[in-house]
Formats: structure tokens, sequence, C-alpha cells
């Protein structure tokens, strides 16, 4: 009869119990049996030291969920299993604005730590990228090279440093998938392969100088920063970038760092704060003839973090002064799950 009508005459259940689970599991394959029974069933017949010695860690992570995981298997031998060992010291917050941003140490990193991001009631937390640059200021506080973009939900971008190479990485889904920058147009002879766009991520220590990148909430989408285009960020020959859609794509401003005036320096060492007033080169106030709608994306896919938002964006070339308080956001509408979207 062949084993195949076999089973469509006996079913499955029964096949199950004349043949045995070993047998079955030879004739069928591991992976067609586990699409008919299905992973828990699986899981409780065979076990989960064996599952896990027949799927493999990290796939086994990826079905279960890192919480999950962690009740089956238990602290220590999940720490042991993933490599993972850090002192409470060792911890260092980011931001608990939603979901919460942690930086931890592991056994295997001097200069960097490991960012960690919490499932979105905060009480637990999974690794979301390796490797991240860290530096203390004079005051022996420490910094970690992770920026939030301001006004779009879930947008990061973070510095890793591997064998003294630190490259930028951006993520459009709070830390889940990351990928590195987009190079600017301009630049011609730069090759995906060896070749990206890296940034400056450090908030500067002093009031009176500038951050090495800014972005607002009052306009949505834009970041200007200052980085190195190649294979790696550089400290040297740096120029100024700006993004118009949330780190998506990115042009050159000018040649050399802007620096911005706050104040002058008198013979006593005492600062003397300016005040300057930008609304003279305006005028007039944004009408709706200013505006136009711009769709987040991350590359030409219209769904992040679960919604299709549409914000309102002065048009380029408009010579208006926005309001502090006008509505930024359009609509924002919830995208149609898929099996990525779910933990499991």
């Amino acid at each position: 009869m062949g084993f195949t009508t076999l089973r469509a005459v006996m079913g499955f259940t029964t096949l199950r119990a004349v043949m045995g689970f070993t047998t079955l599991r030879a004739v069928m394959g591991f992976t067609t049996l586990r699409a008919v029974m299905g992973f828990t069933t699986l899981r409780a017949v065979m076990g989960f030291t064996t599952l896990r010695a027949v799927m493999g860690f990290t796939t086994l992570r990826a079905i279960m969920g890192f919480t999950t995981l962690r009740a089956v298997m238990g602290f220590t031998t999940l720490r042991a299993v993933m490599g993972f060992g850090c002192l409470a010291q060792d911890m260092h917050i980011i931001s608990t604005d939603g979901q919460v941003l942690a930086g931890v140490q592991q056994w295997n990193e001097n200069e960097t730590y490991s960012l960690y991001i919490s499932d979105r009631h905060g009480n637990y937390l999974s690794p979301a990228l390796t490797f991240v640059r860290t530096s203390r200021s004079l005051a022996g506080v420490l910094s970690m090279d992770v920026y939030k973009v301001n006004g779009i939900s879930g947008v990061l971008l973070a510095n890793t440093m591997e064998g003294g190479h630190v490259r930028t990485f951006i993520s459009f889904n709070q830390g889940q998938t990351w990928r590195l920058l987009t190079p600017p147009a301009s630049e011609p002879h730069c090759s995906w392969a060896s070749c990206s766009l890296h940034l400056h991520l450090r908030m500067s220590e002093s009031p009176y100088s500038p951050d090495s990148i800014t972005s607002s909430a009052s306009a949505p989408g834009l970041v200007i920063a200052t980085g190195t285009v190649g294979p790696e960020l550089t400290n040297h020959n740096s120029r100024t970038f700006l993004s118009s859609d949330a780190g998506n794509t990115w042009t050159q401003v000018r040649y050399t760092p802007g620096h911005r005036i706050f104040g002058h320096l008198g013979h006593h060492s005492d600062w003397q704060l300016i005040k300057v007033d930008y609304s003279s080169l305006f005028s007039k106030r944004c009408v709706s003839a200013d505006y136009q709608p711009w769709t987040l994306l991350n590359q030409r896919e219209p769904c992040v973090m679960g919604r299709r938002q549409t914000f309102r964006k002065r048009r380029p070339g408009s010579r208006c002064m926005l309001g502090v308080h006008e509505l930024k956001l359009l609509s924002s509408e919830s995208c149609r799950c898929t099996p990525y979207d779910f933990e499991w």
C-alpha cells in the first residue's frame, strides 16, 4: 500500500500506536512529524532534552521564546548555554520609556556591552545586539553608543565594536532586527559589501557643545549626525549627514561638521550666554499648503512596529515657521499580523 496510503487509511493516531514513535519518526522525518503533531505535543512525547538535541538551541529559542525557555531550563542552565555571565553591577539602564533598554556586560566583553530589550510589560529582558561600544566620562559615568530617534517609535541606532572596528546599525522594530546604514547616493564608489554610513552617537557632556546626533519629536523622521562613509567609523574626515525619513536614506549636508555658538569665554573664564532668535528668517507661519504627508517606511515596507503611520511634514522649500503644538501624526492604522509578529 505504501506508507502514505497506509497513513490515510489508518489515521495518524492509530499508525503511531502500531508503529511506535521512534519508527514513525524515522519513516516520516522530524520536520513532517512536527508539522503533523504540533510543537507542544512533540515536546511532550520526546521530552525537552531530546527535542533540544534534535532541533538545536537557536531554533528552539526562536519557537518557544526567551521567557518560556528560561522557565523550562532555569536561569543557571540557560546562562551556561547562552554564554552569559554578568554581575548586578554590570547592568546599565539606557531607557525606561515604554520597553526597558539595558546594557549588560557579558563574560566575553571588555570595552563593550550587549543591548537587552524587555517585553512590553518590562518584566523580562531578551538580547538584541552584542558588542555595543561604550565609553566612560571623566566622572566614571558609563555611556553606550545607542540612540533612540525622537518622534518615531521603535527606531534605534547603535555602534558595535568588534576587533577594534566600529560600525553603525539601525533597527526599525525596537531591536528585533538590525542592518547597516545605506550610504548616501553621492558616494558612487561605495560598494554595499564593504562600505556603509557610520555615525558618531556620543552625547556631549557639556551644555555648551553640541551632540554628535540630534532629532526632535517636532520634526518626525529628521535626523542630523556627524560620521564617515567606509568600512568602519573613524575619527577623521567626519562630515555632517541628514536623513528626512528616519534613517532609511541619507544625504551629505556639508563637508565639515557645523558648530553652534552658545557663548563667549571672557577674560575671567566666565561664560556669557547668548540667545539667538531665528524667527526673523521666516516671513509667515505654516499653512496647509506648506505641508505634505509622509509615510514611515522600513526599506519600502510601510508596516513598522505593527502600525502604518502617516505624518505631516513641511514641504521642502517652504520658508514658514512651525507651531510647537501642531499635529504631526495624521493617521496610525494596525497592520495585518504575520507569524514574525508573534511571541512563541
